[in-house]
Protein backbone atom coordinates (compact mmCIF):
# COMPACT_ATOMS: atom_id res chain seq x y z
CA UNK A 1 0.00 0.00 0.00
CA UNK A 2 1.55 3.41 -0.55
CA UNK A 3 1.97 5.92 1.99
CA UNK A 4 -0.44 8.57 0.83
CA UNK A 5 -3.34 5.68 0.73
CA UNK A 6 -2.36 4.82 3.89
CA UNK A 7 -2.12 8.53 5.61
CA UNK A 8 -6.10 8.81 3.74
CA UNK A 9 -7.21 5.92 5.39
CA UNK A 10 -6.46 7.14 8.86
CA UNK A 11 -7.93 10.10 8.25
CA UNK A 12 -10.88 8.16 6.95
CA UNK A 13 -11.26 6.39 10.05
CA UNK A 14 -10.83 8.93 12.53
CA UNK A 15 -13.29 11.15 10.81
CA UNK A 16 -15.98 8.58 10.85
CA UNK A 17 -14.71 7.67 14.48
CA UNK A 18 -15.58 11.39 15.55
CA UNK A 19 -18.89 11.53 13.46
CA UNK A 20 -20.26 8.25 14.90
CA UNK A 21 -19.13 9.50 18.60
CA UNK A 22 -20.98 12.87 17.72
CA UNK A 23 -24.15 11.30 16.64
CA UNK A 24 -23.74 9.16 19.83
CA UNK A 25 -23.81 12.18 22.08
CA UNK A 26 -26.61 13.81 20.35
CA UNK A 27 -29.25 10.43 19.86
CA UNK A 28 -27.94 8.45 23.10
CA UNK A 29 -27.01 11.02 25.66
CA UNK A 30 -23.58 9.78 25.89
CA UNK A 31 -21.41 11.43 28.71
CA UNK A 32 -18.49 13.55 27.69
CA UNK A 33 -15.76 11.35 29.30
CA UNK A 34 -17.43 8.21 27.93
CA UNK A 35 -17.33 9.72 24.24
CA UNK A 36 -13.37 10.88 24.56
CA UNK A 37 -12.75 7.11 25.76
CA UNK A 38 -14.10 5.84 22.66
CA UNK A 39 -12.43 8.04 20.70
CA UNK A 40 -9.11 7.24 22.69
CA UNK A 41 -9.89 3.55 21.93
CA UNK A 42 -10.32 3.91 18.33
CA UNK A 43 -7.49 5.60 17.86
CA UNK A 44 -5.20 3.31 19.48
CA UNK A 45 -7.10 0.20 17.63
CA UNK A 46 -5.80 2.18 14.23
CA UNK A 47 -2.27 2.77 15.81
CA UNK A 48 -2.06 -1.05 16.37
CA UNK A 49 -2.61 -1.32 12.32
CA UNK A 50 0.29 0.62 11.83
CA UNK A 51 2.85 -1.86 12.10
CA UNK A 52 0.73 -3.92 8.76
CA UNK A 53 -0.54 -0.48 7.42
CA UNK A 54 2.50 1.45 6.66
CA UNK A 55 6.12 0.46 5.66
CA UNK A 56 8.25 2.86 7.05
CA UNK A 57 7.77 5.63 9.92
CA UNK A 58 7.71 8.43 7.66
CA UNK A 59 4.14 7.80 6.59
CA UNK A 60 3.40 6.56 10.00
CA UNK A 61 4.61 10.76 11.01
CA UNK A 62 2.43 12.23 8.27
CA UNK A 63 -0.58 9.80 9.23
CA UNK A 64 -0.03 11.41 12.86
CA UNK A 65 0.54 14.93 12.01
CA UNK A 66 -2.29 15.52 9.77
CA UNK A 67 -4.93 13.97 12.36
CA UNK A 68 -3.50 15.87 15.31
CA UNK A 69 -4.08 19.12 12.55
CA UNK A 70 -7.33 18.01 11.83
CA UNK A 71 -7.78 17.41 16.05
CA UNK A 72 -6.68 21.10 16.28
CA UNK A 73 -8.70 22.51 13.85
CA UNK A 74 -12.00 20.88 14.96
CA UNK A 75 -11.71 21.90 18.91
CA UNK A 76 -9.92 25.93 18.41
CA UNK A 77 -12.08 26.22 15.43
CA UNK A 78 -15.58 27.20 14.56
CA UNK A 79 -15.18 25.27 10.91
CA UNK A 80 -17.29 22.10 12.17
CA UNK A 81 -20.31 21.59 13.63
CA UNK A 82 -20.39 22.28 17.56
CA UNK A 83 -20.75 18.59 18.22
CA UNK A 84 -17.53 17.42 17.01
CA UNK A 85 -16.06 20.01 18.93
CA UNK A 86 -17.78 18.49 22.32
CA UNK A 87 -16.20 15.15 21.33
CA UNK A 88 -13.00 16.56 22.47
CA UNK A 89 -13.43 19.76 24.46
CA UNK A 90 -16.52 18.28 26.60
CA UNK A 91 -15.11 17.49 29.37
CA UNK A 92 -14.86 19.53 32.73
CA UNK A 93 -11.40 19.32 32.87
CA UNK A 94 -8.66 20.72 30.70
CA UNK A 95 -6.86 18.25 28.81
CA UNK A 96 -4.45 18.11 25.67
CA UNK A 97 -4.87 14.37 25.63
CA UNK A 98 -6.12 14.27 21.73
CA UNK A 99 -2.56 15.43 21.16
CA UNK A 100 -0.43 13.53 22.82
CA UNK A 101 -1.75 10.87 21.55
CA UNK A 102 -0.51 11.10 18.21
CA UNK A 103 2.98 12.65 19.51
CA UNK A 104 3.25 9.17 21.27
CA UNK A 105 2.32 7.31 17.93
CA UNK A 106 5.11 9.53 15.80
CA UNK A 107 7.71 8.58 18.35
CA UNK A 108 7.03 5.02 19.17
CA UNK A 109 6.75 3.83 15.59
CA UNK A 110 10.39 4.92 14.38
CA UNK A 111 11.88 3.93 17.79
CA UNK A 112 10.54 0.38 17.52
CA UNK A 113 12.65 -0.11 14.45
CA UNK A 114 9.87 -3.22 13.21
CA UNK A 115 9.95 -4.85 16.50
CA UNK A 116 6.27 -5.75 17.60
CA UNK A 117 6.91 -5.85 21.06
CA UNK A 118 8.53 -2.51 21.63
CA UNK A 119 5.58 -0.85 19.17
CA UNK A 120 2.43 -2.99 20.32
CA UNK A 121 2.76 -3.22 23.90
CA UNK A 122 3.12 0.28 24.54
CA UNK A 123 0.16 1.15 22.15
CA UNK A 124 -1.77 -1.47 24.06
CA UNK A 125 -1.02 -0.24 27.53
CA UNK A 126 -1.59 3.44 26.40
CA UNK A 127 -5.14 2.27 24.75
CA UNK A 128 -6.95 -0.15 27.07
CA UNK A 129 -5.47 0.39 30.20
CA UNK A 130 -5.49 4.23 30.42
CA UNK A 131 -9.15 3.69 29.64
CA UNK A 132 -9.86 0.85 32.51
CA UNK A 133 -8.60 3.31 34.51
CA UNK A 134 -10.85 6.20 33.83
CA UNK A 135 -13.83 3.94 33.45
CA UNK A 136 -13.48 2.43 36.92
CA UNK A 137 -11.78 5.44 38.83
CA UNK A 138 -14.93 7.55 37.80
CA UNK A 139 -17.53 4.99 38.81
CA UNK A 140 -15.41 3.28 42.19
CA UNK A 141 -12.95 5.30 42.85
CA UNK A 142 -13.14 7.14 46.54
CA UNK A 143 -9.22 6.77 47.34
CA UNK A 144 -8.55 10.19 45.53
CA UNK A 145 -4.67 11.25 45.12
CA UNK A 146 -3.49 14.44 46.67
CA UNK A 147 -0.89 15.01 43.56
CA UNK A 148 -3.26 14.49 40.86
CA UNK A 149 -6.73 15.75 39.68
CA UNK A 150 -9.42 13.38 40.21
CA UNK A 151 -7.04 10.24 40.04
CA UNK A 152 -7.84 7.64 42.94
CA UNK A 153 -5.90 4.25 44.14
CA UNK A 154 -9.04 2.25 42.46
CA UNK A 155 -8.17 3.86 39.16
CA UNK A 156 -4.50 3.11 39.54
CA UNK A 157 -5.35 -0.28 40.76
CA UNK A 158 -7.51 -1.44 37.38
CA UNK A 159 -4.16 0.72 35.22
CA UNK A 160 -2.18 -2.05 36.85
CA UNK A 161 -4.37 -5.14 36.30
CA UNK A 162 -4.65 -4.62 32.83
CA UNK A 163 -0.91 -3.41 32.37
CA UNK A 164 0.24 -6.76 33.77
CA UNK A 165 -2.47 -8.64 32.27
CA UNK A 166 -1.37 -7.35 28.50
CA UNK A 167 2.27 -7.11 28.88
CA UNK A 168 2.76 -10.83 30.01
CA UNK A 169 0.10 -12.24 27.61
CA UNK A 170 1.92 -9.62 24.49
CA UNK A 171 5.38 -10.83 25.69
CA UNK A 172 4.54 -14.30 25.99
CA UNK A 173 2.94 -14.32 22.39
CA UNK A 174 5.45 -11.90 20.54
CA UNK A 175 8.75 -13.31 22.52
CA UNK A 176 10.85 -16.18 23.70
CA UNK A 177 11.26 -14.77 27.33
CA UNK A 178 10.49 -17.58 30.15
CA UNK A 179 7.74 -17.14 33.18
CA UNK A 180 10.24 -15.83 35.29
CA UNK A 181 11.39 -13.34 33.08
CA UNK A 182 7.91 -12.85 31.48
CA UNK A 183 6.83 -11.88 34.86
CA UNK A 184 9.56 -9.76 36.05
CA UNK A 185 9.47 -7.60 33.31
CA UNK A 186 5.56 -7.22 32.93
CA UNK A 187 5.43 -6.29 36.82
CA UNK A 188 8.30 -3.46 35.97
CA UNK A 189 6.49 -2.19 32.99
CA UNK A 190 2.95 -2.41 35.27
CA UNK A 191 4.75 -0.54 37.88
CA UNK A 192 6.23 2.13 35.84
CA UNK A 193 3.67 2.73 34.35
CA UNK A 194 0.76 2.84 36.54
CA UNK A 195 3.11 5.35 38.49
CA UNK A 196 3.38 7.61 35.68
CA UNK A 197 -0.35 7.66 34.62
CA UNK A 198 -0.89 8.57 38.61
CA UNK A 199 1.35 11.42 38.35
CA UNK A 200 1.01 12.97 35.10
CA UNK A 201 -1.79 15.61 34.17
CA UNK A 202 -2.94 17.23 31.85
CA UNK A 203 -3.76 14.12 29.15
CA UNK A 204 0.34 14.24 29.13
CA UNK A 205 -0.34 10.44 30.52
CA UNK A 206 -0.53 9.91 26.51
CA UNK A 207 2.30 10.82 25.75
CA UNK A 208 4.86 9.50 29.05
CA UNK A 209 2.98 6.18 29.80
CA UNK A 210 3.84 4.77 26.17
CA UNK A 211 7.46 6.21 26.34
CA UNK A 212 8.38 5.00 29.67
CA UNK A 213 6.29 1.34 28.94
CA UNK A 214 8.84 1.94 25.55
CA UNK A 215 11.70 2.30 27.65
CA UNK A 216 11.31 -0.54 30.04
CA UNK A 217 11.19 -3.25 27.40
CA UNK A 218 13.48 -2.09 24.96
CA UNK A 219 16.45 -1.71 28.39
CA UNK A 220 15.15 -5.09 29.44
CA UNK A 221 14.11 -7.51 26.90
CA UNK A 222 17.37 -10.05 27.15
CA UNK A 223 18.44 -9.42 30.25
CA UNK A 224 18.82 -12.01 32.72
CA UNK A 225 16.36 -12.92 34.74
CA UNK A 226 18.46 -11.29 38.45
CA UNK A 227 18.75 -7.96 36.09
CA UNK A 228 14.77 -8.65 35.49
CA UNK A 229 13.48 -8.77 38.93
CA UNK A 230 16.29 -6.35 39.82
CA UNK A 231 14.00 -3.61 37.55
CA UNK A 232 11.06 -4.84 38.59
CA UNK A 233 11.95 -3.53 42.13
CA UNK A 234 13.27 -0.01 40.69
CA UNK A 235 9.80 0.65 39.94
CA UNK A 236 8.42 -0.03 43.36
CA UNK A 237 11.48 2.20 45.11
CA UNK A 238 10.00 5.05 43.08
CA UNK A 239 6.77 4.60 43.80
CA UNK A 240 7.47 4.73 48.00
CA UNK A 241 9.62 8.00 46.77
CA UNK A 242 6.65 9.42 45.32
CA UNK A 243 4.57 8.56 48.20
CA UNK A 244 7.00 10.09 50.46
CA UNK A 245 6.89 12.93 48.64
CA UNK A 246 3.22 13.60 48.76
CA UNK A 247 3.56 13.68 52.54
CA UNK A 248 6.28 15.49 52.21
CA UNK A 249 5.79 18.26 49.73
CA UNK A 250 1.57 19.74 50.04
CA UNK A 251 1.91 21.69 46.70
CA UNK A 252 0.08 19.42 44.09
CA UNK A 253 -3.22 20.32 46.60
CA UNK A 254 -5.44 21.46 44.15
CA UNK A 255 -6.26 21.66 40.61
CA UNK A 256 -4.43 25.18 40.35
CA UNK A 257 -0.86 23.11 40.61
CA UNK A 258 -1.13 22.95 37.07
CA UNK A 259 -2.10 26.26 35.64
CA UNK A 260 0.10 27.53 37.99
CA UNK A 261 3.17 25.83 36.47
CA UNK A 262 1.88 26.32 33.07
CA UNK A 263 2.14 30.05 34.16
CA UNK A 264 5.80 29.42 35.45
CA UNK A 265 7.46 27.50 32.45
CA UNK A 266 6.22 29.89 30.27
CA UNK A 267 7.77 32.78 32.15
CA UNK A 268 10.66 30.92 33.19
CA UNK A 269 11.25 27.77 31.56
CA UNK A 270 10.37 27.77 27.98
CA UNK A 271 9.43 24.10 27.09
CA UNK A 272 9.26 24.70 22.88
CA UNK A 273 13.24 26.55 23.30
CA UNK A 274 14.47 24.01 25.86
CA UNK A 275 13.17 21.10 24.01
CA UNK A 276 15.54 22.18 21.25
CA UNK A 277 18.30 23.11 23.06
CA UNK A 278 18.14 19.77 24.37
CA UNK A 279 17.98 17.31 21.59
CA UNK A 280 20.43 19.94 19.79
CA UNK A 281 22.38 19.30 22.78
CA UNK A 282 22.80 15.49 22.52
CA UNK A 283 22.73 15.09 18.89
CA UNK A 284 25.78 17.54 18.60
CA UNK A 285 28.12 16.13 21.16
CA UNK A 286 26.97 12.60 20.14
CA UNK A 287 27.80 13.61 16.67
CA UNK A 288 31.23 14.58 17.46
CA UNK A 289 32.26 11.58 19.50
CA UNK A 290 30.92 9.43 16.11
CA UNK A 291 33.10 11.75 14.21
CA UNK A 292 36.37 11.08 15.90
CA UNK A 293 35.89 7.31 16.89
CA UNK A 294 34.41 6.89 13.40
CA UNK A 295 31.10 5.15 14.67
CA UNK A 296 28.05 4.65 12.10
CA UNK A 297 24.85 5.16 13.27
CA UNK A 298 21.25 6.94 12.23
CA UNK A 299 19.92 10.13 13.44
CA UNK A 300 16.87 8.85 15.49
CA UNK A 301 17.65 6.20 18.01
CA UNK A 302 16.72 5.24 21.28
CA UNK A 303 19.69 7.18 22.64
CA UNK A 304 18.63 9.82 20.84
CA UNK A 305 15.65 10.24 22.69
CA UNK A 306 17.25 9.53 26.54
CA UNK A 307 20.00 11.44 25.92
CA UNK A 308 17.23 14.45 24.65
CA UNK A 309 14.86 13.62 27.75
CA UNK A 310 17.67 13.59 30.12
CA UNK A 311 19.10 17.06 29.16
CA UNK A 312 15.94 18.34 29.16
CA UNK A 313 14.97 17.70 32.59
CA UNK A 314 18.48 18.28 34.05
CA UNK A 315 17.92 21.95 32.38
CA UNK A 316 14.17 22.18 34.60
CA UNK A 317 16.00 20.55 37.75
CA UNK A 318 18.93 23.59 37.40
CA UNK A 319 16.01 26.04 36.92
CA UNK A 320 14.00 24.92 39.75
CA UNK A 321 16.69 24.72 42.23
CA UNK A 322 17.89 28.48 41.14
CA UNK A 323 14.94 29.69 41.91
CA UNK A 324 14.66 28.45 45.41
CA UNK A 325 18.32 29.61 46.14
CA UNK A 326 17.72 32.94 44.74
CA UNK A 327 14.11 33.57 45.90
CA UNK A 328 15.33 36.19 48.52
CA UNK A 329 17.21 38.42 45.94
CA UNK A 330 14.36 38.01 43.36
CA UNK A 331 11.92 39.40 45.96
CA UNK A 332 13.99 42.35 45.97
CA UNK A 333 15.11 42.70 42.73
CA UNK A 334 12.69 41.14 40.36
CA UNK A 335 9.52 41.18 42.10
CA UNK A 336 7.70 41.13 39.09
CA UNK A 337 8.99 37.38 38.32
CA UNK A 338 6.19 34.27 39.09
CA UNK A 339 7.25 32.99 42.30
CA UNK A 340 8.24 36.49 43.90
CA UNK A 341 4.45 37.66 42.98
CA UNK A 342 3.08 34.88 44.27
CA UNK A 343 1.69 33.64 41.32
CA UNK A 344 3.30 30.86 41.55
CA UNK A 345 3.96 29.05 45.11
CA UNK A 346 7.67 27.85 46.59
CA UNK A 347 5.90 24.39 47.48
CA UNK A 348 4.76 23.90 43.77
CA UNK A 349 8.44 24.55 43.00
CA UNK A 350 9.65 21.96 44.95
CA UNK A 351 7.28 19.45 44.02
CA UNK A 352 8.00 20.32 40.43
CA UNK A 353 12.11 19.88 41.71
CA UNK A 354 11.13 16.50 42.74
CA UNK A 355 9.31 15.06 39.62
CA UNK A 356 11.30 15.95 37.34
CA UNK A 357 14.48 14.68 39.46
CA UNK A 358 12.59 11.30 39.13
CA UNK A 359 11.97 11.71 35.77
CA UNK A 360 15.81 12.93 35.24
CA UNK A 361 17.00 9.56 36.76
CA UNK A 362 14.27 6.78 36.29
CA UNK A 363 14.93 6.16 32.10
CA UNK A 364 18.94 6.16 32.80
CA UNK A 365 18.50 3.22 35.38
CA UNK A 366 18.00 0.87 32.25
CA UNK A 367 21.18 1.92 30.65
CA UNK A 368 24.17 0.15 32.78
CA UNK A 369 27.18 2.77 30.73
CA UNK A 370 24.80 5.67 31.99
CA UNK A 371 23.03 4.64 34.93
CA UNK A 372 26.03 5.93 37.19
CA UNK A 373 27.28 8.98 35.53
CA UNK A 374 23.29 10.16 35.54
CA UNK A 375 23.14 9.51 39.79
CA UNK A 376 26.28 11.12 39.59
CA UNK A 377 24.93 13.90 37.57
CA UNK A 378 21.87 14.81 39.66
CA UNK A 379 24.27 14.39 42.80
CA UNK A 380 26.37 16.85 42.01
CA UNK A 381 23.19 19.21 41.03
CA UNK A 382 21.75 18.89 44.46
CA UNK A 383 25.57 19.71 46.22
CA UNK A 384 25.11 22.84 44.38
CA UNK A 385 21.60 23.91 45.55
CA UNK A 386 22.45 22.28 49.32
CA UNK A 387 26.00 21.97 50.46
CA UNK A 388 28.75 23.01 48.96
CA UNK A 389 27.11 26.76 48.53
CA UNK A 390 26.50 29.13 50.99
CA UNK A 391 24.00 31.56 50.12
CA UNK A 392 25.12 34.95 51.87
CA UNK A 393 28.55 34.18 50.73
CA UNK A 394 27.71 33.35 47.09
CA UNK A 395 25.36 36.32 46.70
CA UNK A 396 28.45 38.47 47.13
CA UNK A 397 31.28 36.36 45.73
CA UNK A 398 29.82 35.26 42.05
CA UNK A 399 33.58 34.61 40.74
CA UNK A 400 32.96 31.35 43.35
CA UNK A 401 29.15 30.71 42.79
CA UNK A 402 31.03 30.24 39.28
CA UNK A 403 33.76 28.31 40.06
CA UNK A 404 31.08 25.60 42.28
CA UNK A 405 28.29 25.94 39.26
CA UNK A 406 30.19 25.71 35.91
CA UNK A 407 31.94 22.75 36.55
CA UNK A 408 28.48 20.73 36.13
CA UNK A 409 28.70 21.03 32.16
CA UNK A 410 31.81 18.74 32.84
CA UNK A 411 29.94 16.43 34.45
CA UNK A 412 27.43 16.38 31.53
CA UNK A 413 29.40 16.03 28.97
CA UNK A 414 30.92 12.70 30.60
CA UNK A 415 27.18 11.81 30.73
CA UNK A 416 27.15 12.09 26.72
CA UNK A 417 30.22 10.21 26.56
CA UNK A 418 28.87 7.16 28.33
CA UNK A 419 25.47 7.14 26.92
CA UNK A 420 27.16 7.33 22.98
CA UNK A 421 29.55 5.02 24.42
CA UNK A 422 26.63 2.70 25.89
CA UNK A 423 24.96 2.97 22.37
CA UNK A 424 28.25 1.14 20.66
CA UNK A 425 28.71 -1.48 23.36
CA UNK A 426 31.69 1.03 25.15
CA UNK A 427 31.96 1.44 28.95
CA UNK A 428 33.41 4.71 30.65
CA UNK A 429 37.09 2.35 30.91
CA UNK A 430 37.09 1.88 27.46
CA UNK A 431 37.53 5.86 26.52
CA UNK A 432 40.07 7.57 25.37
CA UNK A 433 40.01 9.80 27.47
CA UNK A 434 42.73 12.41 25.61
CA UNK A 435 39.02 12.72 23.79
CA UNK A 436 37.26 12.82 26.12
CA UNK A 437 39.51 16.05 27.10
CA UNK A 438 39.27 17.37 23.67
CA UNK A 439 35.31 16.93 23.90
CA UNK A 440 35.50 18.87 27.45
CA UNK A 441 37.81 21.55 25.75
CA UNK A 442 35.58 22.40 23.19
CA UNK A 443 32.22 22.09 24.48
CA UNK A 444 32.56 24.01 27.90
CA UNK A 445 34.77 27.00 27.39
CA UNK A 446 31.42 28.03 24.88
CA UNK A 447 29.02 27.51 27.79
CA UNK A 448 31.38 29.09 29.91
CA UNK A 449 31.58 32.22 27.90
CA UNK A 450 27.57 32.49 27.78
CA UNK A 451 27.22 32.00 31.69
CA UNK A 452 29.67 35.55 31.80
CA UNK A 453 27.68 37.28 29.21
CA UNK A 454 24.29 36.79 30.46
CA UNK A 455 25.63 38.64 33.34
CA UNK A 456 26.94 41.54 31.85
CA UNK A 457 25.63 44.79 31.73
CA UNK A 458 25.60 48.65 30.79
CA UNK A 459 26.97 51.78 33.33
CA UNK A 460 23.38 53.00 33.55
CA UNK A 461 21.57 49.10 33.99
CA UNK A 462 23.91 48.37 37.07
CA UNK A 463 22.36 47.98 40.18
CA UNK A 464 22.52 45.60 43.63
CA UNK A 465 22.26 42.42 41.29
CA UNK A 466 25.86 41.67 41.13
CA UNK A 467 27.48 40.84 37.62
CA UNK A 468 30.87 40.47 35.83
CA UNK A 469 30.53 43.95 34.25
CA UNK A 470 31.04 44.66 38.11
CA UNK A 471 33.88 41.98 38.93
CA UNK A 472 35.93 42.65 35.99
CA UNK A 473 34.60 46.02 34.63
CA UNK A 474 32.87 46.08 31.34
CA UNK A 475 35.84 45.30 29.09
CA UNK A 476 37.73 42.84 31.05
CA UNK A 477 34.17 40.94 31.44
CA UNK A 478 34.06 41.15 27.52
CA UNK A 479 37.41 39.67 26.95
CA UNK A 480 36.80 36.68 29.34
CA UNK A 481 34.04 36.10 26.98
CA UNK A 482 36.39 36.55 23.86
CA UNK A 483 38.49 34.32 25.28
CA UNK A 484 36.07 31.46 26.27
CA UNK A 485 34.89 31.18 22.85
CA UNK A 486 38.25 31.68 21.26
CA UNK A 487 39.83 28.71 23.26
CA UNK A 488 36.58 26.44 21.49
CA UNK A 489 37.34 27.89 18.23
CA UNK A 490 41.10 26.64 18.61
CA UNK A 491 40.10 23.26 19.84
CA UNK A 492 37.53 23.10 16.87
CA UNK A 493 40.74 23.68 15.03
CA UNK A 494 42.70 20.96 16.29
CA UNK A 495 39.94 18.55 16.03
CA UNK A 496 39.20 19.81 12.40
CA UNK A 497 42.84 19.44 11.50
CA UNK A 498 43.75 16.05 13.57
CA UNK A 499 40.57 13.99 12.68
CA UNK A 500 40.45 14.97 8.87
CA UNK A 501 36.90 16.48 9.51
CA UNK A 502 35.68 18.62 6.48
CA UNK A 503 35.39 22.45 5.86
CA UNK A 504 31.78 21.93 6.51
CA UNK A 505 33.04 21.80 9.77
CA UNK A 506 35.17 24.57 10.39
CA UNK A 507 33.10 26.90 8.41
CA UNK A 508 30.23 26.29 10.93
CA UNK A 509 32.44 27.04 13.69
CA UNK A 510 34.11 29.91 12.35
CA UNK A 511 30.30 31.65 10.95
CA UNK A 512 28.83 31.47 14.53
CA UNK A 513 32.28 32.61 16.15
CA UNK A 514 31.95 35.59 13.88
CA UNK A 515 28.50 35.97 15.12
CA UNK A 516 29.04 35.26 18.45
CA UNK A 517 31.92 38.37 18.57
CA UNK A 518 29.81 40.91 16.90
CA UNK A 519 27.56 41.71 19.93
CA UNK A 520 30.19 42.05 22.78
CA UNK A 521 32.38 44.11 19.99
CA UNK A 522 29.30 46.62 19.36
CA UNK A 523 28.79 47.19 23.09
CA UNK A 524 32.36 47.74 23.41
CA UNK A 525 32.36 50.11 20.96
CA UNK A 526 29.39 51.88 21.95
CA UNK A 527 28.20 50.47 25.15
CA UNK A 528 24.72 51.45 26.57
CA UNK A 529 21.50 49.66 27.71
CA UNK A 530 20.60 49.14 23.84
CA UNK A 531 23.75 47.13 23.28
CA UNK A 532 24.21 45.16 26.22
CA UNK A 533 22.38 42.19 25.77
CA UNK A 534 24.63 40.08 24.80
CA UNK A 535 22.99 36.67 25.98
CA UNK A 536 21.71 35.92 22.42
CA UNK A 537 24.97 36.29 20.88
CA UNK A 538 26.37 34.12 23.31
CA UNK A 539 24.22 31.44 22.66
CA UNK A 540 24.36 31.40 18.85
CA UNK A 541 27.47 30.71 19.27
CA UNK A 542 27.12 27.64 21.71
CA UNK A 543 25.08 26.45 19.06
CA UNK A 544 27.02 27.15 16.37
CA UNK A 545 29.75 24.95 18.71
CA UNK A 546 26.88 22.29 18.78
CA UNK A 547 25.55 21.88 15.39
CA UNK A 548 28.97 21.95 13.56
CA UNK A 549 29.62 18.61 14.26
CA UNK A 550 25.45 17.59 13.51
CA UNK A 551 26.33 19.37 10.42
CA UNK A 552 29.45 17.85 9.64
CA UNK A 553 27.93 14.21 10.39
CA UNK A 554 24.93 14.89 7.84
CA UNK A 555 26.65 15.84 5.20
CA UNK A 556 29.62 13.61 5.48
CA UNK A 557 28.08 10.26 5.02
CA UNK A 558 28.27 9.62 9.59
CA UNK A 559 25.01 10.08 10.16
CA UNK A 560 21.19 9.42 8.11
CA UNK A 561 17.56 10.32 8.92
CA UNK A 562 16.47 6.50 8.41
Amino acid sequence: MSPALGVLMTVAFVTTLMVSVAWLRGSVGLKPETARKIVHVGGGVLAMSFPWLFTNWHAVVAACGVNAVALAVTRYTNLFPRQFKDVLGGVDRGSGGEFYFPLAIALLFPLARGELALYLIPVFILTFSDTAAAIIGSRYGVTHYRASTGKSAEGSLAFFVVTLTLTYGLLALLTGLDHSNLLSLSIAVAVATTLTEAIATGGTDNLAVPLIAFLFLFASLGQTESAGWTQAGLPAMLGIALVDLQRRIPAFVGPGYTRRMRLYLSEMFPVPLRVVTAVAYYLGVASLVRLVLDLQTTLWTTYTLLGSWTLFFHMLVLRLMDELKDIEVDRELFPQRPVPSGRVRIGDIKSGLALASVLLVVPNMFVPGARWMVLALLAYSFLMFRFFFVPDLLRRHLLLNLATHNPVVVVVLLYLVALVGAEHGMTMADADWRLVLLLIAFYWPATFAWEIARKIRSREEEDAYVTYSQIFGRRGALLVVAGAQTMSLLVGTYLYLEFELSGLFLLVLITAYAAGQWGPVRFAICPGPGTSKLRPYAEGFVFGVLTSALVECLFGGNLNLA
